[in-house]
This record gives C-alpha cells, sequence and structure tokens, in this order.
C-alpha cells in the first residue's frame, strides 16, 4: 500500500475514533460502550432509540422506538431522574419496542430520560436513554373556571434541550480530518522535491 493510502486509512480510522464508532474487527461483544450493542456483523453500533417530540406536560403521552434488541425478550420502560417504571413490553420478531407511552401525571417538571431496560440482540444487557423535558404547567382563569396550560417556556428558564454536543464531536472530526489532510499534502511536497 502506498503512503498516501496508508495515510489516508489511518485518518479514516482515527475519525471514527473521534466519532465513538469501531470497525467490526476491533470490537467484541463485551467492548462495546454505554449507549451501544454489539452487532457480529457491523461490530459497535447504537442503541436505536426516538421518541415522536422531546417536550411533554405532566400526564403528556408521545411514541417512543427502540432497536437493537433480542426478539422475543421483555424489556422495562421507565422514566429517570428518580427512576419511575412506566411499562414492559415484549420485543417485537424484528428487534424493537414501539409503543404509545403515557407519563405520570405528577412527574415533576424538569429534565428527565425514557430509558429501555432488555437484552441486546448480542444476548448482553441493554439500555438506552432518551433525554426529554417535561414542562410545568400554567393556571389560568378563563370565564370564572381555572384552566391548565402549557408554559411557554422551560422550567430552567433557557431554551430547551434539542440534541447532544454534536458540535464538539464535529469539530474534533474536522480537525483530525485537516491534521491528516495536512499530512498526506506535506508527504506528497516532500517526495516532489526528492
Amino acid at each position: 500500500m502506498s503512503k498516501s493510502r496508508a495515510g489516508l486509512a489511518a485518518l479514516a480510522l482515527s475519525g471514527l475514533a473521534v466519532l465513538g464508532l469501531q470497525s467490526p474487527a476491533s470490537a467484541a461483544a463485551g467492548d462495546c460502550p454505554t449507549g451501544q450493542h454489539y452487532n457480529p456483523s457491523a461490530g459497535c453500533v447504537a442503541n436505536g432509540a426516538s421518541v415522536n417530540h422531546r417536550n411533554f406536560l405532566p400526564g403528556g403521552k408521545g411514541r417512543v422506538s427502540f432497536s437493537g434488541l433480542m426478539p422475543g425478550t421483555q424489556a422495562d420502560l421507565f422514566v429517570e431522574s428518580t427512576p419511575r417504571f412506566l411499562a414492559s413490553y415484549t420485543v417485537s420478531s424484528a428487534g424493537r419496542v414501539d409503543a404509545q407511552i403515557t407519563l405520570p401525571a405528577d412527574l415533576p417538571a424538569g429534565e428527565h430520560h425514557l430509558v429501555l431496560h432488555g437484552t441486546g440482540e448480542n444476548g448482553g444487557a441493554y439500555a438506552a436513554s432518551i433525554p426529554i423535558t417535561v414542562r410545568g404547567t400554567v393556571v389560568a382563569t378563563v370565564n370564572g373556571s381555572s384552566v391548565a396550560t402549557a408554559s411557554t417556556s422551560s422550567p430552567t428558564g433557557g431554551l430547551p434541550y434539542t440534541g447532544g454536543e454534536i458540535a464538539l464531536v464535529a469539530a474534533a472530526g474536522l480537525a483530525l480530518v485537516g491534521t491528516g489532510s495536512g499530512a498526506v499534502v506535506a508527504g506528497r511536497r516532500r517526495r516532489a522535491l526528492a
């Protein structure tokens, strides 16, 4: 393999390391980090988890989806800050849990996580977490009757949570790509001058 191809291969592997991914050859069933499970054909892969919206009122409803589970096993869903059991599900033949959920009506406003615990498709422990925000309610009087309405701001007074720290991961990945590209160009210049 030429030096430039070896450099590009090393660059690609370093980018995978920054993004928290591993090649199938480098991972084993027990080596996956939290939030990932081992797939024999793909190595460590992220536990699939999604919700149709991330902002709830106490007692609110939503749809959740989880993938990467062992078919036919039981999986338990909790809402956590202080863990509270929500429901048990039987994993589908496709290794998925897709369900309608209802949060407890007395769940306090603030940041919480929907967490599913079960058995991963490889037989190991599985846990996937989805961050959510529970908004408080404001009681208003309309024509002499009290009405609960949704809060117009987040419980902490700031903006609602809309995702992860992807900017930091992307910046680190771009820095590694830039460093690797610079090394390839410098290597070509040295060969051209020699």
